[in-house]
Order: C-alpha cells, then structure tokens, then sequence
C-alpha cells in the first residue's frame, strides 16, 4: 500500500506560511507600540523636568518675562509632543487589535486543515490495517487449506 499523502499539503503549507506571516505582523506592530510607549514615557519625563525647573525658578523669584516665554512654549511644546505620542499609541493599538485578529483567523484556517489532514491520515492507517488483516486471513486460509489436504491425503 502506499504511503500516505496528505491531499491538500499545498494548501496547507500556505496557511502555515500566512500563519506564520501573520505573528511577525503582529510582532512588528507590537515593537512599534513598545516604541511610542517609551517615546511617550520620555516625552513625559522631560515635561515633568521642564516643569519642575520652571517652579523652582518661579519658586526663587528668578524669572523674568524672556525666561517665562520660553519655558512656556517648551513646555507647550511637550504637551502637544504627549498629545501626538498618546493618539499615535491609540493608533498602534488598533493596528494591533487587527494584526490580532488576522492572526486568529490565519490560526484558525491553519488549525482546521490540520484536523482535516489527520482525519484523512488516520482513514489512510484504518485502510492499512483493513488490508494487513485481509492478507493475514488469507495467508490463514491458505494454511487452513493445507493442512486440510494434507491430512486428507495421508
């Protein structure tokens, strides 16, 4: 009997390859988020420094209107830097929630041609074993037969 071979391998192999595909792709999307947290989280830390500097200043009464402007506007400028970091982040977690999704999906048709390719091998190992036992019978039948005209003939 021949060996077995899974009829739709091809298709198969391509789901795993889409599969495969789809983890980087959601790996990729998820560095990026990694990316824009820490970009974010930096963006926070000299804000809050920027702040800080600014009270002590105002704190020791060394202020004056250039120094004021310009902590405004750098200050100002972090703001909008963390308003822009934030919405990038939200923007990454819908890439990420598709990218997961896509991979459930790629999972899934993986999965379903895998189960398909074990069903179809374990009818292949049932049409093995039908077929041994058949020879088995009849090698059993041959000998049966043998013996019988063996003893017949004595």
């Amino acid at each position: 009997m021949k060996r077995f071979q899974f009829s739709l391998q091809a298709v198969h192999n391509i789901r795993e390859m889409q599969r495969d595909a789809a983890e980087c792709a959601l790996a990729a999307v998820a560095a990026e988020l990694k990316g824009a947290e820490a970009e974010l989280e930096r963006v926070l830390r000299r804000r809050q420094s920027a702040m800080d500097k600014y009270l002590l200043l105002h704190q020791l009464k060394e202020i004056d209107a250039a120094t004021f402007g310009s902590h405004t506007d750098y200050i100002g400028s972090l703001v909008l830097l963390e308003r822009q970091g934030r919405a990038l982040i939200l923007q990454v977690e819908e890439r990420i929630t598709i990218k997961r999704q896509a991979l459930t999906e790629a999972s899934r048709q993986t999965k379903t041609t895998a189960n398909l390719r074990e069903r179809q091998r374990e009818r292949h190992s049932r049409e093995i074993a039908r077929h041994e036992q058949k020879a088995l019978d009849e090698m059993a039948i041959v000998t049966v037969t043998r013996r019988l005209s063996a003893n017949g003939q004595q």
